[in-house]
């Protein structure tokens, strides 16, 4: 189990039960396969939770933020503000 699957909200069983209804209902509540529409609903609604969970992790690639620092110019006698990233691990 890595750290996104921990994070992760299992749907509960209401959700499952409404979730299967509605598949119940967009068939035009014909007879079908009330497990099938279980597995449907809750197989949708674990996606949905992943995707939320993935999007709201943070990037380490994004992580890095810049560091101001002042830099000599010697070519003008200035002292100017320059931009280097700060060096990250990404283990």
């Amino acid at each position: 189990m890595n750290i996104i699957d921990a994070k992760i909200q299992r749907p509960t069983h209401d959700q499952i039960a409404k979730r299967a209804y509605e598949l119940y209902q967009r068939r035009g509540c014909k007879p079908g396969c009330p497990a099938a529409d279980w597995q449907q609903a809750e197989t949708e609604l674990l996606q949905l939770a992943a995707t939320q969970v993935t999007s709201a992790a943070p990037c380490a690639c994004t992580s890095a933020t810049p560091k101001p620092v002042v830099v000599n110019d010697r070519a003008a006698g200035k002292r100017t503000p320059a931009v280097r990233m700060k060096k990250i691990s990404l283990s």
